[in-house]
């Protein structure tokens, strides 16, 4: 048994989220994939939704709202 989400932070060394979400898709990955960022703004978060991420969320970030994304 495999995961059932993925959590990606959209700043990553070398290959940024965003990159890394599309590798996995273009490898067939179909996970529900959750990114959390300390550099939200509307226009990296109109692309990370429109890529297909299931939600975007801002660091800190509380762990009450993580567990709501997940279970969501």
């Amino acid at each position: 048994m495999g995961p059932d989400l993925v959590i990606l932070d959209w700043m990553l060394p070398g290959m940024d989220g965003l990159s890394l979400f599309d590798a996995l898709r273009g490898q067939g990955a179909s996970l529900p994939v959750i990114f959390v960022t300390g550099y939200a703004d509307v226009a990296t978060a109109r692309q990370v939704l429109k890529a297909g991420a299931a939600d975007l969320l801002q660091k800190p970030v509380e762990a009450r709202t993580l567990v709501e994304s997940v279970r969501a």
